[in-house]
């Protein structure tokens, strides 16, 4: 049987609500590893489940990128809401489709925040002026920019709206 890998070492990882969230781990890393990303509980919590965000495939299988790094490639985080003033576990798993159940992902190896506003919602009049006042997030930066949705539920294609 193939020895099993030590857990590569913890780090820290932000990304943006609507932005392509990608994590790479180094070190003595293989393409058979796994990455949850979960809210509550440490990595080998007993029902620790995955944080689910639409857009967002987790978990997620390893891509080897080199000989010492893979990369997570998460997706988008399109709805959904980021955690108040804590972040997201990251759990990595050498091998998942191995291991038994409940022991897939159970190393700690750092932590995911993701940023992103509040959900608020606005009613504008069809040709009046419509103002958006956000009514906080988390890790917002003056850089971001909000986009609509033609429904509620998230689906179909967003629309960026333009800053004034």
């Amino acid at each position: 049987a193939p020895a099993c890998l030590e857990p590569p070492p913890e780090i820290n990882v932000t990304c943006a609500m609507g932005a392509p969230c990608v994590v790479e781990l180094r070190g003595a890393v293989s393409a058979a590893n796994g990455l949850r990303v979960q809210a509550f509980g440490g990595c080998a919590f007993e029902g620790a489940q995955a944080v689910i965000f639409k857009g967002w495939t987790n978990p997620q299988n390893a891509s080897l990128n080199g000989s010492s790094v893979v990369t997570f490639s998460l997706g988008s985080a399109l709805a959904g809401v980021p955690l108040q003033g804590r972040g997201y576990r990251l759990c990595w798993g050498d091998d998942p489709l191995l291991a038994p159940v409940g022991f897939e992902y159970e190393q700690d190896v750092g932590w995911l925040y993701l940023r992103g506003p509040r959900p608020t919602n606005l009613t504008c009049i069809l040709g009046q002026p419509c103002v958006l006042e956000l009514p906080g997030g988390e890790r917002l930066q003056s850089s971001d920019e909000v986009a609509t949705f033609p429904s509620t539920t998230g689906e179909g294609s967003p629309d960026l709206l333009e800053r004034s």
